[in-house]
């Protein structure tokens, strides 16, 4: 059943202090918790908020078929390409993912990270789609994939 009362207009800054983050379901990752904001049995992206501790990280992994949109909201860290490739991150960087490449966030900060993600297309059962060995990942570099860049630099150049 849906919750009648789910915000379809909120800020990421007031869901953050809200707290009401937990841990991946199916999955332990030290460090790393998730609050979903669309219901499972709505969405066909996952569109969670997600914490990473002081010191942790999200390993670096790749979706069969799902692409990933990362945008940072506070601390500072690490978007993780595999191997022993990463690009700084820090609030308001957006980080992209194809299906298939590789994908990993790490806090270097003294904070908690915050970011704000959206992962799909899901299966409508809401399973996990598989996961890709590391090393039949695609490359961490694609022509015409801009892995990173200023969610600023994407508004001013709207115009």
């Amino acid at each position: 059943m849906v919750d009648s009362a789910m915000t379809r207009v909120m800020t990421l800054k007031d869901e953050i202090a809200k707290g009401g983050f937990g841990p991946v379901p199916n999955e332990t990752i030290p460090g790393y918790e998730i609050k979903s904001l669309v219901p499972m049995e709505l969405a066909c992206h996952r569109i969670n908020l997600a914490s990473l501790g002081v010191g942790f990280h999200h390993y670096a992994h790749a979706h069969v078929d799902a692409q990933s949109i990362i945008v940072f909201l506070e601390g500072q860290g690490e978007f993780l390409l595999g191997g022993d490739k990463s690009v700084p991150v820090k609030p308001g960087s957006v980080a992209v993912s194809v299906a298939g490449q590789l994908h990993g966030v790490k806090n270097i900060g003294d904070v908690p990270m915050h970011y704000f993600t959206v992962e799909g297309p899901i299966p409508r059962d809401g399973s996990r789609q598989g996961r890709v060995p590391a090393e039949q990942a695609l490359p961490a570099e694609i022509p015409g994939v801009v892995r990173v860049q200023s969610l600023q630099a994407l508004i001013d150049d709207w115009d």
